[in-house]
């Protein structure tokens, strides 16, 4: 069967989560007998102008001629709702959405929030169906027209699924409590709240940094300018001998780090899935995540393998995690043993997650 990928880019080397998934759609449907088409929207919307909308309108119409399903990003419906609606319509092959993120309802005022919703979904009644990365990005963009189509929830593969691992670190006495956060250094990921969060647990304790070590993890050359923003924050309150600003790491490496935290946090604004949560959970690592809607269906229903606190709140922040680093050590490894039940339960290989959208893809195009 023949695929068109319709998304924002598709780089050589991917840096976000989406990217990530996206590429590893493109080449594992391939494996799978798949020919795939991918159309980075970039190379006509990076034009300028007006009529770039009508050169991928007339692309999007006869991509739709020439393959059985038209796979489309919903990234896209911010900038290209109308163009995208238009080529919908009509005969062709199956038109399915790819939803991925989930960060509208905490980044925007109402007002524009409720228009992002009604322009998304003008979009989607003329779909045919949906996929989702999880249920909580699915219901964001569906809304009330969740139902009306043939719909699938794919979580994205976990490059740990398949490997036998000892969840949470050997503690040791007098060894500092390591907390660890991962993503791309930008502020969606909220890394300065977990630096105010670190500043406000040090307000009554003037050794923390013998106590508690934070470590960043992510790509640097994302933002240097986030990463020298949070360098000055950290000196600023006073918790720079407590924070590492650390670069990306490899899957071996990061396992490494995950399996020698005490605490995972999450401080995102929004998140499509939040693959680096399933990650920490399968190691075994209690987490504090903010109350984005895919993060509370990853932790579970109670009781949790950790805490859920409002966004952009370091005070919740601090006060979650100084209860789950006060925890006796016997609450502590329940709740270890909590977190590696729910990793195992959302985690699977990349070739389990690949094989059910392929799955869901020939379910719809048929």
């Amino acid at each position: 069967m023949r695929l068109a990928f319709l998304a924002p880019c598709f780089p050589a080397k991917p840096r976000t989560g989406g990217e990530i998934y996206n590429r590893q759609l493109v080449d594992g449907l391939r494996e799978r007998g798949w020919l795939v088409e991918p159309m980075a929207a970039e190379e006509w919307y990076g034009r300028g102008g007006v009529w770039w909308r009508v050169d991928l309108a007339r692309a999007i119409r006869v991509a739709r001629r020439r393959c059985d399903v038209l796979l489309v990003d919903t990234w896209l419906y911010r900038h290209l709702w109308p163009v995208l609606w238009s080529a919908a319509r009509g005969s062709g092959a199956q038109v399915v959405s790819f939803s991925q993120l989930s960060y509208w309802p905490l980044r925007r005022s109402a007002r524009s929030r409720s228009l992002h919703h009604w322009m998304t979904r003008f979009f989607l009644r003329a779909v045919h169906a949906h996929v989702g990365v999880s249920n909580a990005v699915l219901q964001e963009d569906l809304g009330n027209l969740r139902g009306r189509r043939p719909e699938a929830v794919v979580y994205p593969g976990n490059n740990f699924a398949g490997l036998e691992l000892v969840p949470g670190a050997q503690e040791q006495d007098g060894a500092p409590a390591m907390l660890i956060s991962v993503g791309n250094y930008t502020p969606r990921k909220g890394f300065h709240v977990l630096l105010q969060a670190l500043a406000d647990l040090a307000a009554p304790d003037a050794q923390l940094a013998d106590r508690v070590q934070l470590r960043l993890v992510g790509n640097r050359a994302f933002s240097p300018e986030y990463v020298q923003r949070l360098r000055d924050e950290a000196c600023r309150l006073g918790v720079e001998e407590c924070v590492i600003l650390d670069d990306w790491k490899s899957p071996g490496e990061l396992s490494t780090l995950l399996a020698g935290a005490d605490l995972f946090l999450l401080a995102s604004s929004g998140e499509g899935f939040g693959i680096v949560l399933a990650d920490a959970l399968l190691h075994g690592l209690p987490a504090v995540v903010t109350a984005t809607p895919v993060a509370r269906e990853l932790m579970g229903t109670e009781p949790m393998p950790g805490c859920v606190v409002p966004a952009r709140d370091p005070a919740a922040m601090a006060a979650a995690i100084g209860k789950l680093l006060e925890l006796p050590a016997d609450e502590r490894l329940e709740m270890r043993l909590r977190a590696r039940q729910r990793g195992l339960e959302i985690g699977q290989p990349w070739p389990d997650a690949l094989d059910a959208f392929d799955l869901a893809l020939r379910r719809f195009g048929a």
